[in-house]
C-alpha cells in the first residue's frame, strides 16, 4: 500500500483497480479495510492525506488538458535521465548506455529512485562485464596493441609479424 501510495497510484487505483473507470489491475485492498487502518494509525493517515493531496488535479489535468499531461511526464522522464547521467562517472566512455539501462529498470520496476545510488556500481560492473574495454572481443587474453614492440632490444613490431592470411 505505502509503496503504491509513493509511486503515484490514486487511492481508487490501489482499492478497485480502476483507472479512469477501467479495471487496469486487481486492487490491493478495499476502502473499508484502508479506513480502518488509517483510524488505527494517525501517522499512517497523515501520510495519505500528504501523498494524495494532489491527486485530483492530476486527474483534472489529464481530463482536460492531456497534452500538457504528456509533455510533463515526458519532461520529467528526461530529466531522470539526466540525473542519472549526473550521477555517473564523467570518465566512462559508455555512461549513456548505463544511464539508458539504469532508466530501464526504473521504467520495470525492479529499481526504485531511492535505490539508483546505491545500486549504480552494480550498473557498472554489469555494463563493464558485457562490453569488457581491456580484454578481446574473443578470449580472455588482454588487448595489445600492432605497433609494440616484440622484444626489448629490437625494433620489429607486431604489425610486422602479421601475415596476410588465405586470400594472397
Amino acid at each position: 500500500m505505502t509503496a503504491a501510495l509513493n509511486a503515484g497510484q490514486t487511492l481508487s487505483l490501489i482499492c478497485h483497480g480502476r483507472l479512469h473507470d477501467q479495471i487496469v489491475k486487481p486492487r490491493i485492498l478495499t476502502y473499508r479495510k484502508l479506513n480502518f487502518y488509517r483510524r488505527q494509525n494517525p501517522t499512517f493517515d497523515q501520510f495519505v492525506i500528504c501523498s494524495t493531496a494532489n491527486n485530483i488535479s492530476k486527474g483534472l489535468r489529464l481530463r482536460l488538458h492531456p497534452d500538457h499531461a504528456r509533455i510533463e511526464i515526458v519532461r520529467s522522464q528526461n530529466d531522470d535521465f539526466h540525473k542519472i547521467l549526473s550521477m555517473l562517472p564523467r570518465q566512462l566512455a559508455n555512461r549513456d548506455e548505463i544511464a539508458g539501462s539504469i532508466f530501464l529498470a526504473l521504467t520495470d520496476g525492479t529499481l526504485q529512485r531511492d535505490q539508483v545510488q546505491l545500486r549504480l556500481p552494480e550498473f557498472i560492473r554489469a555494463q563493464n562485464a558485457m562490453f569488457p574495454i581491456n580484454y578481446a572481443k574473443f578470449g580472455d587474453s588482454r588487448l595489445v596493441s600492432l605497433d609494440e614492440v616484440v622484444f626489448e632490444d629490437g625494433s620489429a613490431t607486431r604489425g610486422d609479424t602479421v601475415s596476410r592470411g588465405l586470400w594472397d
